[in-house]
């Protein structure tokens, strides 16, 4: 199943020539999701399809920092970290960032993406980020 939506994903992705975005806040990540979702798929889908681009909070931090609180997922997920050997995941902490802070940094990694084909990000999609990575 991992395979296939992988090679599917792929095959989109260079059919349209776009770019997917995954935008996870890593606390889901860490206690919501399966272990296989994370080491079958989602390694393998960021390591094989460059048109994905990953974006998680990195407040699991907090879990790895404090020895008390790692457990069997925040492990996987330091794991996940090391096995990823693309360029195109991006790991930052937008729950600091305002929605000017998250336009100039969207347009400054869009731009690098595409070319500086962009030359501006769309609101919703500010919104749409703003909203998902806050609280």
């Amino acid at each position: 199943l991992a395979h296939n939506l992988v090679k599917c994903m792929l095959e989109i992705t260079k059919k349209y020539n776009k770019k997917i975005l995954f935008i996870f806040d890593s606390c889901e990540l860490i206690f919501n999701f399966e272990e296989w979702f994370i080491c079958n798929f989602l390694i393998l889908l960021i390591n094989e399809n460059p048109n994905i681009v990953l974006i998680f909070s990195r407040q699991f931090d907090t879990y790895l920092q404090d020895m008390s609180n790692i457990n069997k997922k925040s492990l996987i997920i330091r794991e996940f970290a090391d096995k990823i050997k693309t360029q195109s995941p991006l790991i930052i902490d937008l729950k600091n960032f305002s929605k000017t802070d998250i336009k100039i940094y969207l347009e400054n990694i869009f731009k690098n993406m595409f070319k500086n084909k962009i030359n501006k990000i769309n609101e919703k999609i500010i919104d749409f980020v703003f909203k998902n990575s806050c609280g």
